[in-house]
Parts: C-alpha cells; sequence; structure tokens
C-alpha cells in the first residue's frame, strides 16, 4: 500500500528533477553565486519531497491498520 502511494510522486519528482534541469538552461543570467545543476539543492529537494510523501502515504496507512475489519464491515 505505502509503494502504491509512492509511486506516483517518484514519477513526479524524476519528471520534475528533467524539467526544472532543461529550465535551468533558459534562467542562467538570473542565477547569482550558484551553480545551475547544483546537486547539493537537488539532493535536498528530492529529500524533502520524498520525506513528504512518505508520510502522506504512511499517516492513512497507520490509521487504516489499527481499525478492526468486523467494525469496518459492519459500519458499511
Amino acid at each position: 500500500m505505502l509503494f502504491d502511494g509512492l509511486r506516483p510522486a517518484i514519477a513526479g519528482l524524476v519528471l520534475g528533477l528533467v524539467g526544472s534541469a532543461a529550465v535551468t538552461q533558459l534562467m542562467k543570467s538570473l542565477l547569482v553565486n550558484t551553480h545551475p545543476l547544483d546537486p547539493l539543492v537537488y539532493a535536498l529537494v528530492c529529500a524533502v519531497l520524498l520525506a513528504v510523501a512518505v508520510l502522506a502515504c504512511l499517516v492513512p496507512a497507520w490509521s487504516a491498520s489499527r481499525l478492526d475489519p468486523m467494525q469496518a464491515l459492519r459500519a458499511e
């Protein structure tokens, strides 16, 4: 269940990295005192986005695992 929720987040992350690498070539003149493809910035952004995606998947999964299946079926 967790990996099913993370699959779109990882796909979006990959597409975003490719898109941002392409756009930085257009914005080189606006960047001051930084390299357009700074690996530290890219790594931190990836880490933060993946951490948020994992939390967004874990919280509902954790609460669903705490339910009694019979009570959930009776409530329907």
